[in-house]
């Protein structure tokens, strides 16, 4: 995520993208940056393929969206 949004810094082109994390044990992490025009599941869809494994935690914060 942190390279993604050097890159748009550097060419002056972050338009207010959501900068999407989870909170565990009151640390939070960075999972993910996404456009305005990006829905919510495409957003959900690029946390679960990249960020499961990486953060076991987000699983079950992702259960607890669907209830």
């Amino acid at each position: 995520m942190r390279g993604t949004w050097e890159r748009l810094q550097e060419r002056q082109a972050l338009t207010g993208e959501w900068i999407i994390y989870g909170e565990h044990y009151g640390i939070n992490y960075y999972l993910s940056l996404g456009a305005h025009t990006e829905g919510d599941n495409v957003l959900r869809k690029q946390i679960e393929t990249f960020c499961r494994q990486e953060f076991p935690f987000i699983a079950q914060q992702l259960e607890s969206f669907e209830e």
